[in-house]
């Protein structure tokens, strides 16, 4: 669930085995390394290991690092 507010906030919300976690900015416009380290905290608090989150990531960059277009 992603929900940009009116204020000017930025709100991300992951609802995984049971849980629920929610984090917010007081700001909109999120850089690429704000979302990014937004998604690695929402996958901790999920019960992620970061190891496997951290590998996860690179796999993901290495598979678009080989493209030309997204």
């Amino acid at each position: 669930m992603v929900t940009t507010y009116h204020s000017g906030n930025f709100r991300l919300a992951l609802d995984c085995f049971g849980k629920r976690a929610i984090i917010e900015y007081d700001h909109d416009d999120l850089t690429s390394v704000e979302l990014v380290q937004t998604f690695y905290h929402l996958a901790i608090a999920a019960g992620w290991q970061p190891h496997a989150i951290n590998d996860a990531m690179r796999e993901v960059a290495d598979d678009y690092d080989d493209r030309d277009e997204v």
